[in-house]
C-alpha cells in the first residue's frame, strides 16, 4: 500500500485496457492530419485551430480517457478535468526541448509506440527529478520504467526528450 501511495503522489502508471486494439486506430486517425512539423517534432496537432475536428481525439476521449478518468479520480479521491490533448510523432533525430505545462496539476503521456528503448523522457516536479526510460533500466532511485501501452501521470511537469535515433 505504501508503494502504491508513493506512485500516486509522484507518478502513476496506468495500463490502457485494449491498447493493442486502440493503437492502430489512433495511428490511422493521426495520419489523417496533414504533416505538421513544429520545431524538432516531425508531426503534431498541437498548434491546429481549436475548433478543428480531430478524429483521433474524439476516439481517445470516448474509448480511453473515460475509463482513465474514473480510475484516476478513484485514486486521488477528487474529480479531474481534461485541459488539452495532442499527439507528437517523432522520427529519427527528433526531440523535444524543456518546457512547462502551465495551468495544470498533472500531465499525462500515452506512449502508443516506443521502438527505441533508449529514448527517455525526464520529468521534474518541485521535489525531485524522475527519469522515464523505455527499456526499464533505472538511472536514479526515483526512476519509473516506461513501456508502450502505458499512460504516465505526473504532477507539476516539465518534459524534455532525448533525440530519437530510431
Amino acid at each position: 500500500m505504501e508503494q502504491e501511495e508513493s506512485l500516486i503522489k509522484d507518478s502513476w502508471i496506468y495500463n490502457v485496457p485494449k491498447h493493442i486494439v486502440h493503437k492502430p486506430i489512433l495511428i490511422d486517425k493521426m495520419r489523417l492530419i496533414p504533416q505538421n512539423r513544429i520545431d524538432q517534432i516531425s508531426h503534431t496537432d498541437y498548434n491546429l485551430p481549436a475548433g478543428m475536428i480531430v478524429e483521433w481525439r474524439e476516439y481517445f476521449l470516448k474509448n480511453i480517457y473515460h475509463q482513465f478518468k474514473l480510475d484516476f479520480e478513484d485514486k486521488v479521491k477528487s474529480t479531474i478535468g481534461l485541459h488539452n490533448a495532442w499527439f507528437q510523432w517523432y522520427e529519427k533525430n527528433d526531440y523535444h526541448v524543456w518546457h512547462i505545462h502551465g495551468g495544470v496539476h498533472f500531465t499525462n503521456i500515452y506512449y502508443l509506440s516506443l521502438p527505441n528503448k533508449e529514448v527517455k523522457t525526464t520529468v521534474k516536479n518541485r521535489q525531485k527529478q524522475i527519469r522515464l526510460k523505455g527499456n526499464g533500466q533505472q538511472d536514479k532511485k526515483e526512476t519509473q520504467p516506461v513501456k508502450p501501452l502505458k499512460n504516465i501521470t505526473e504532477p507539476e511537469i516539465k518534459n524534455p526528450s532525448k533525440t530519437n535515433s530510431a
